[in-house]
Parts: structure tokens; sequence; C-alpha cells
């Protein structure tokens, strides 16, 4: 479970994916490999805007779902279910477990306090901060229909970085 809970963070930190669509990524349609390199796509069919979802992930994402897959999965009841997160049944996971799974390792492994929802601001506001000009990639990550979303949830408090990136350009 401790494997489970930090490929499921590494999700979260590379995708900023919702909980909901992180505890239903299915092994057989979602997760998939094309010349060495790995991707997670979900189809807007199940993301709260309708929005397709689509990641390639990072070699260290990568190999800890390789490790779980191959060392730790197999030992979970509901295995032989198509979930990269399942529950006793074969289902995914549920909401609740995974998120307070994570929750609890964060506040015990890392000594913070911080939900699954949370990596988006966080991550959102990050990135923001450093590089204003990624809104759009950002809003893209995220799945947002739309730039506004992205505009209204997190710009306003990059003005020293936009001021930076100002500088660079007129130097």
């Amino acid at each position: 479970k401790c494997h489970e809970r930090a490929m499921a963070v590494s999700l979260l930190i590379t995708t900023c994916l919702r909980i909901k669509n992180l505890r239903t990524i299915r092994l057989d349609t979602d997760l998939f490999r094309s010349g060495g390199r790995c991707f997670l796509s979900i189809p807007g069919e199940r993301v709260k805007n309708g929005m397709n979802l689509d990641f390639e992930l990072p070699a260290d994402t990568v190999a800890l779902i390789d490790e779980y897959l191959r060392d730790h999965r197999p030992h979970l009841p509901g295995a032989e279910g198509p979930y990269l997160f399942p529950s006793q049944d074969g289902g995914p996971c549920s909401y609740t477990t995974l998120s307070h799974d994570i929750v609890k390792s964060l506040r015990k492994r890392a000594g913070l306090t911080m939900n699954p929802h949370l990596f988006r601001h966080a991550i959102a506001k990050v990135v923001i901060e450093r590089d204003p000009g990624l809104a759009f990639v950002l809003s893209r990550h995220l799945g947002h229909k739309t730039i506004d979303m992205t505009m209204q949830a997190y710009l306003g408090t990059e003005g020293r970085a936009a001021a930076r990136s100002i500088d660079r350009v007129l130097k």
C-alpha cells in the first residue's frame, strides 16, 4: 500500500488529475506504451468537463507504475480487475479510501496536510508564479475548457514573475 500511495502522489504531481479520474485509471484502456514511452489518456466522457486528458508520463513515474504492477498490485484484493487502484471487488478504489490514504501518507511521511485536489492548485500556483507565460499550457494540462477558467482561478499573484520575464526580454 505504501508503494501504491507513492505512485498515486507521483501521478497527482505529474498530471494534476482530479481524484475521480485518478482512482478510475484503467490498465486496459487508459495506460499504453509506444516507442518506449508511456501515456495516460482519459476520455472526455469520464472527465468533469468533458475534455479528453492526455499525458506522457515521465520515466520516474513509469518506473513506480512498473514496480507496482510487477511486485505489489498482484497481492492486492481485486487485482484481477482492470483498475490501477483496485477495490476488493475488482472495481475502482473508492474516492474516500484513496483520498484518505493519500492524505494520511503525506502527513506521516512528509509532514504535509494536503488533500489530493490541492495538488492541482499548488502546482498551478507554482507554475504561474514562475512563468506566467505558461498559462495556456497550464490550462490545457489541467483540462480546463477555456483559458478564462485558468486565468480566473490562478492569475493575480504572478506580478513579480511577469516583471522578471519582461525584464529579460528588454535586456
